[in-house]
């Protein structure tokens, strides 16, 4: 089984609202090569999983559901 990690979250969530790097960059205020390294990080802190979720209008717990459907994630 495949296991998902955070940046494998947030990339397929931007490809699914269509969100650039520059786009996240802008919004939180950090450059696009912060944007890069979230996006090949394996885990983060709750609070930037918190953020991101409300950027894209989801919950922390859609997150979670998603990171748990991916296979990685256990309650």
């Amino acid at each position: 089984m495949k296991r998902y990690d955070f940046g494998t979250i947030l990339r397929l969530w931007q490809t699914e609202y269509r969100v650039s790097n520059v786009e996240l960059a802008k919004h939180f205020g950090v450059s696009s090569q912060q944007v890069l390294r979230w996006r090949k990080s394996k885990s983060v802190q709750l609070c930037l999983i918190e953020n991101i979720a409300e950027f894209f209008e989801r919950s922390t717990i859609d997150f979670l559901e998603e990171f748990g459907d991916k296979g990685k994630f256990e309650a």
